[in-house]
């Protein structure tokens, strides 16, 4: 693992960690200070989607693994006391075909019977010469409490754009308490 991948991934995690214990669930504009002109006038609606170049899944560059469509998905602790899960997303740059000078990301998760949470993070650039970005580990925050999680399905949504472009990712997991 390069010491400039856990560098950025350290300051991407950091950076959403912040973002995420500073909000409220609900339409979070998470962002990056310093985004140019050029990319705040870039379109969503206008994005061009590109099949299976994000990835929702678990690890990082040497160890990253997909999250299977209907999979369980393991209720994570976290230090504030509140139950979550943690996905990585790895977004394909050659398929995308873009620089990662404007990255967004866009992510939806909706459990059962809780109210949906979405945030909206401008990401730092990323290196245009790595094939594979990774962002997360994501912490995201569903309850205080494992009883109205275990047994029950999450949808996890994902959006990723830059320059245009866009792909998007969604999987439906089964929540597990294995503490």
């Amino acid at each position: 693992m390069s010491s400039r991948w856990v560098r950025s991934r350290l300051m991407i995690t950091g950076a959403i960690q912040f973002c995420l214990a500073c909000g409220s669930s609900g339409g979070h504009d998470a962002g990056m200070a310093g985004a140019s002109d050029a990319c705040e006038s870039m379109s969503a609606a206008t994005a061009r989607s590109v099949d299976g170049a994000l990835v929702i899944g678990e690890g990082g560059p040497n160890d990253f693994r997909a999250i299977v469509d209907g999979a369980s998905e393991e209720l994570v602790l976290g230090s504030q006391g509140g139950y979550m899960v943690t996905p990585v997303l790895r977004i394909d740059s050659q398929m995308l075909g873009t620089d990662g000078s404007c990255p967004t990301l866009d992510v939806t998760h909706l459990v059962e019977s809780l109210a949906p949470a979405q945030f909206h993070f401008k990401l730092p650039p990323f290196d245009p010469q790595e094939r594979y970005w990774y962002v997360g580990s994501l912490p995201l925050f569903l309850s205080w409490e494992t009883a109205s999680l275990v047994g029950k399905t999450c949808v996890l949504a994902a959006t990723f754009q830059d320059h245009g472009m866009a792909a998007t990712a969604e999987i439906h997991t089964s929540l597990v308490d294995r503490d």
